[in-house]
């Protein structure tokens, strides 16, 4: 279900580690896939094969790379991009509020946006709260906010719900996908959380260990199985893809 022109196209032909007084450490190996502009794609592999590595090119945080890597653009300039890091990177001397601001495009409706998006993540009471205040899934819907704050047509978002209780981990997944129906924009979700790729995407990326190549391109949506699946639906897609590649994922 890839657009045309995709959103983001990635060629990472190789990328390597300098180790002082011994060879390069090749991380990522031939590594290539596109993604649509409304496409929400799942990234998952072995912990260390390289996802944060890959995202950070993506991102431009990171040209020493073999490659090529088209992220959006408009007539010649390249779109900003949206960027949900391992940890909500919060800064701790601005509120919740500032730190949203941060983000938002300047203008006269900056105020009115920003008390939207505290709405929609569920913290507008903590608008003012400084962040060593706050609880990790409150950090998190806030580093969400920041992120949908940015008018990106790519959103990454790096294990965004890591070391959180399942409970809140759901919570976050539902209202991601909400705010991606009011805001739709192309989304590349890493985790190594298999069930959670299989609740939210609608394709799934698997990399393999190091050096890290792309082991599977697999779509998951079709006209009766979308976002936001179904616990029958994501075990049975568990078992099928566990089953096809176990040594990767068991």
């Amino acid at each position: 279900m890839t657009a045309t022109p995709p959103a983001l196209r990635v060629a990472v032909l190789d990328k390597s580690f300098a180790r002082h007084n011994r060879d390069a450490t090749q991380v990522l190996r031939d590594v290539r896939f596109a993604i649509g502009e409304r496409e929400l794609v799942a990234l998952t592999g072995p912990s260390g094969c390289g996802k944060t590595t890959l995202l950070n090119l993506i991102a431009g945080l990171d040209n020493d790379f073999d490659g090529e890597i088209e992220r959006p653009r408009r007539d010649d300039d390249e779109l900003p991009l949206a960027y949900v890091f391992q940890e909500p990177c919060l800064l701790p001397w601005r509120t919740v509020r500032e730190n949203v601001r941060l983000a938002v495009p300047a203008g006269v409706r900056a105020d009115e946006r920003i008390a939207w998006l505290l709405d929609k993540m569920n913290l507008s009471d903590a608008a003012d709260a400084y962040p060593q205040t706050l609880s990790l899934g409150m950090s998190r819907r806030a580093a969400l906010a920041r992120g949908f704050a940015v008018a990106a047509p790519l959103l990454l978002l790096d294990e965004p719900f890591a070391s959180i209780d399942e409970r809140t981990a759901v919570r976050l997944r539902k209202l991601l996908l909400s705010q991606l129906a009011e805001m739709p924009r192309a989304v590349l979700f890493v985790t190594h959380n298999l069930r959670e790729a299989l609740f939210l995407g609608d394709r799934l990326l698997i990399l393999s260990g190091r050096p890290t190549t792309l082991a599977a391109d697999l779509p998951l949506a079709s006209d009766d199985s979308q976002r936001g699946r179904e616990a029958d639906e994501i075990s049975r897609l568990h078992r099928e893809i566990v089953g096809k590649f176990p040594q990767i994922l068991g």
